[in-house]
């Protein structure tokens, strides 16, 4: 066979995954799109009901709680992600779910034991933080099964389920917000965390009655749960070093400069992660399935070709939506909190590009996942949280939480150079080409119209919507000018 049609074999493989993916993305973005939009609806609720001080340690609680359910959950998490289409794809599924289980009952007979070690000791602390310690306990135990069995539904593709339990838990948990705050008002922030662990224990037990007929006790294979720990272990630690990274600032602004300021940044970076990264999980939840699938099924170069399309579309849908909170970020602020908010409209576009370099920098980790070589991620993260680390204690107590939306995207650049430099040679991604420069000067152009409406127009979510699909409409509109999408829109008439 000729290298043309081994070229034509690749394009027609390549087109056929590609589909296949976007069949995926359609499915999941019910799970990301309504989640993220309930989120924005509560943050004026829960902005209206809570001060900022009281936004700000809820915030550092909440912080707290998912990095010890990420610390305790994310080697299985993960593991139970990477290898699905490895034991499918040799009929051996029953053997993946009990494994799986086998080594989720292990570790909660661990936590329960030294729950009870704690319980029983002799400690003596006061009913307002006993009650805290033991809410906070529970939710970090539902909180890492809910994630684990998240990535069961991402691996195996069970798309509807999984849309459902992301829906479930911020529509459950609001609704359990306002009701619980009506008779359990003395707890303050506390009844947010009641209103998830109930929410999330829900969830868990409709999921193990759902999986049930897949597991049995007899089927835990030793090997594979070895292998799970060899894999995921240095996961362990990248979460850890990923949570300083992204949300230890929180705590270092509470402490040299105090919990209103952290409430007014975390508010800022809520909104920003309900915005961008809706886009970005959206494509790598659908993704990365196809991505292992690619991997075991094919060679290294098909993968490339994935990721670079991957990426071009991250370019894409990402770029103008940091570029647009440069200039919108105040009419973002007014509309989703409360007045006593408004001043964290200021860090909002650094927080944007926060989380782009951050899901930029995802899509090279990938590499070294699929490699199964972890620690090559740590030693990367480890280097960015330092780095964070440092240039937060430098300027967050002169400059407040502005420096920490900064300092945050200096050590997210960092990340990504190091990722860059450390592929170079061993993977070939597109990331840096004709088509970025496009995308960029677009997402420039588009700013005048928005900047223009933004100026001649009331706060008020009209005025939003309004500002948001002519930007859209000029932004995507130079894209197709500039030949950027003009093979996507082809194929979108061509099904039409």
């Amino acid at each position: 066979m000729d290298n043309t049609n081994t070229t034509d074999i690749d394009k027609t493989l390549i087109n056929s995954l590609f589909k296949k993916l976007s069949k995926d993305v359609v499915k999941y973005l019910p799970s990301k799109f309504i989640p993220a939009l309930i989120g924005l609806i509560s943050l004026p609720i829960y902005t209206a009901i809570f001060s900022p001080d009281e936004y700000g340690i809820y915030s550092i609680i909440i912080s707290a709680v998912n990095l010890l359910s990420s610390i305790i959950s994310s080697w299985l998490s993960h593991s139970a992600l990477r290898y699905y289409d490895e034991y499918k794809q040799v009929n051996r599924e029953k053997e993946y779910y009990s494994t799986i289980f086998g080594a989720l009952i292990l570790f909660y007979s661990s936590a329960l034991f030294i729950s009870v070690v704690i319980w029983v000791s002799p400690i003596n602390i006061g009913l307002d933080s006993g009650l805290l310690v033991i809410m906070t306990a529970v939710l970090v135990l539902t909180a890492s099964a809910y994630k684990i069995s998240h990535n069961i539904l991402r691996g195996a593709r069970y798309a509807m389920l999984y849309s459902i339990f992301s829906i479930l838990l911020p529509g459950g948990k609001l609704l359990l917000v306002l009701l619980l705050h009506e008779f359990l008002s003395f707890l303050g922030v506390l009844v947010i965390l009641l209103a998830t662990m109930i929410i999330e224990l829900l969830i868990i037990l409709i999921f193990l009655i759902k999986m049930k007929p897949r597991i049995s006790l007899f089927g835990v294979n030793k090997c594979f749960m070895l292998r799970m720990l060899r894999f995921g272990m240095p996961l362990l630690f990248n979460t850890t070093l990923s949570w300083i990274l992204s949300v230890s600032d929180r705590y270092l602004i509470g402490f040299f400069r105090s919990f209103e300021e952290t409430g007014l940044y975390a508010i800022s970076y809520n909104i920003g992660d309900k915005s961008l990264n809706l886009v970005f999980t959206s494509l790598m939840l659908a993704a990365y399935p196809v991505i292992i699938k690619t991997w075991n099924k094919y060679d290294k170069e098909h993968v490339e070709v994935l990721l670079s399309k991957l990426i071009k579309y991250f370019y894409i849908l990402c770029i103008p939506i940091a570029s647009a909170l440069f200039v919108i970020s105040p009419l973002l602020i007014n509309i989703l909190a409360a007045d006593e908010y408004f001043a964290g409209y200021m860090v909002l576009p650094w927080v944007e590009i926060d989380i782009l370099m951050k899901g930029l920098s995802r899509y090279l980790n990938k590499i070294w996942e699929l490699s199964e070589k972890t620690s090559v991620i740590v030693v990367i993260n480890f280097t960015a949280a330092v780095s964070n680390i440092i240039l937060n204690l430098l300027f967050i107590p002169r400059f407040g939480f502005i420096a920490a939306g900064i300092t945050t995207f200096a050590s997210y650049t960092i990340y990504f150079l190091i990722a860059l430099i450390l592929l170079r040679g061993k993977f070939n991604l597109k990331l840096f080409n004709k088509n970025l420069v496009l995308i960029i000067i677009s997402s420039l152009l588009m700013l005048i119209p928005v900047s223009y409406l933004h100026n001649i127009m009331s706060s008020s979510i009209l005025s939003f919507l309004l500002i948001v699909l002519v930007g859209a409409g000029f932004y995507f509109s130079i894209l197709y000018l500039m030949g950027v999408i003009k093979k996507e829109v082809r194929v979108i008439l061509k099904r039409i």
